[in-house]
C-alpha cells in the first residue's frame, strides 16, 4: 500500500475559535496533516471566520468540508474564499461544497440538490477567475435568493491563485457532476455508497466508476484528485467512542432514502425515530439515541485504537491510490482533545 496522505476535519459545535485554533496548532505539532478541513453548519461557529482565523496561525492548507449553497448567497461565498485565499500565502485553500444534510430540510428550502450544487460550481469558479455571471443561466439559485434575472455579478478582487472545487458526492446525480464539474470529489463515509457498509456491498466501487465514466464521456482530461472522508470515535472507553459516533450517525440516516438504507442492509423502520428527533429539534443528541449499532457499524468507525487502527486499515487498503484521506474526529468536549492524542499517537503511526 502506497503511503497515505492525512487531512484532519473539524466541525466547530461548541469550541470557542481560540480555543479550536489551539487544538488544531496542538494537533498538527502532533502529527503532519496535509490539509486541515473545516465542516459549514450554521448551527455552529461560522466557517468563515474559523478559516481565516486558521489561516493566519497556522502552517497548512485549509479547506471546507463541505459547504452548503442553501443557506449562502453564491456571490457572498465566492467573496469569502477570496478573502481568505489573500491571508493563506502559498498554502491550498480548497472548496468542498455539497448539498449538505437532514438538518437544514428541517428549516430551510433545499430545490434540487444536484442542480443547486451544480449552480454554485459554475458561479463560483466563474467569480474566482474575475469572471462577469450572468444571474439568467442560473436559475434556481436566481430564485433562491431573488436575483434579478437581467443582473450581472462580478468580484472586484479575484482570486489571485486558483481555488480547486471538490465535489462531495451521495446519489447518481451529485456522482456526474463530481465527474463534469469538479477539481476533484469527496466520497464520504456518511454516504450509502461511500459507508462502510456500501464498500463491503460493492456500492463504493460503482460510485467511484461513475465519476470516471462521466469524465471519459465528457472528455475531461484536467488533473483530478479523488478524496475520502472517514467519520471516527476514537476512546480508551469503547463504549464512549461509540456513543459519540452514533450522534454524527444520525445525521446519516437521516438524510439517507429508505430504499438506499435496505441497500446497505438497514432496517428503514428504524430510521423514522431519528428523523423524527431532528425535526422536533432534538439534535443530534436527541437523535443519536436512536441510532442502532448496524447503523453505526455501517456508517462510522468507533471503539479503541487498537480497534480503529484494524478498522481503518480495511478502509485504507480500498482507497489506497486516493489522493488523500480526511479524518473527522466525532467526538465533542473535553474528549476531543484526548481523542486528537490518541488519532496522533496510536492510530496514525500505524500507516506511516
Amino acid at each position: 500500500m502506497s503511503k497515505i496522505r492525512f487531512g484532519l476535519e473539524f466541525a466547530m459545535p461548541e469550541y470557542p475559535i481560540p480555543y479550536w485554533v489551539d487544538m488544531v496548532t496542538s494537533s498538527l505539532e502532533l502529527f503532519d496533516f496535509e490539509q486541515v478541513w473545516v465542516s459549514d453548519n450554521i448551527q455552529s461557529r461560522n466557517v468563515f471566520v474559523g478559516l481565516t482565523a486558521m489561516a493566519q496561525k497556522l502552517n497548512s492548507a485549509l479547506g471546507t468540508a463541505v459547504t452548503i449553497p442553501y443557506p449562502r448567497n453564491p456571490i457572498d461565498m465566492a467573496s469569502a474564499f477570496a478573502s481568505i485565499s489573500e491571508l493563506i500565502g502559498n498554502r491550498e485553500l480548497a472548496i468542498g461544497i455539497g448539498p449538505g444534510g437532514h438538518f437544514y430540510k428541517t428549516i430551510g428550502k433545499m430545490p434540487k440538490p444536484a442542480i443547486t450544487v451544480r449552480e454554485a460550481v459554475k458561479i463560483m469558479r466563474a467569480l474566482l477567475n474575475g469572471e462577469v455571471v450572468r444571474f439568467e443561466d442560473f436559475p434556481t439559485l436566481s430564485s433562491l435568493f431573488n436575483l434579478k434575472v437581467s443582473g450581472r455579478g462580478k468580484l472586484e478582487f479575484p482570486a489571485k491563485k486558483k481555488i480547486p472545487i471538490f465535489v462531495a458526492v451521495g446519489g447518481p446525480l451529485m456522482l456526474k457532476a463530481a465527474g463534469e464539474l469538479g477539481d476533484g470529489v469527496i466520497y464520504c463515509m456518511l454516504t450509502p455508497a461511500g459507508s462502510i457498509a456500501g464498500i463491503e456491498r460493492g456500492l463504493f466501487k460503482e460510485a467511484v466508476r461513475t465519476v470516471e465514466e462521466t469524465r471519459k464521456r465528457a472528455g475531461i482530461s484536467r488533473s483530478f484528485r479523488r478524496i475520502y472522508l472517514v467519520h471516527i470515535s476514537i476512546s480508551k472507553d469503547e463504549a464512549s467512542a461509540k456513543y459519540f459516533a452514533k450522534r454524527h450517525v444520525s445525521y446519516a440516516v437521516a438524510e439517507t432514502p429508505d430504499p438506499w438504507l435496505m441497500k446497505i442492509g438497514l432496517n428503514p423502520d428504524h430510521a423514522q425515530d431519528i428523523r423524527e428527533a431532528y425535526n422536533e429539534g432534538l439534535g443530534m443528541d436527541g437523535a443519536g439515541k436512536a441510532v442502532t449499532d448496524d447503523m453505526s457499524d455501517a456508517f462510522a468507525i468507533a471503539g479503541t485504537p487498537r480497534q480503529c487502527v484494524e478498522k481503518l486499515d480495511k478502509i485504507l487498503k480500498v482507497v489506497s491510490s486516493f489522493d488523500q484521506v480526511i479524518l473527522d474526529i466525532a467526538t465533542v468536549g473535553q474528549e476531543m482533545p484526548r481523542a486528537l492524542k490518541l488519532l496522533a499517537t496510536e492510530v496514525l503511526p500505524s500507516f506511516v
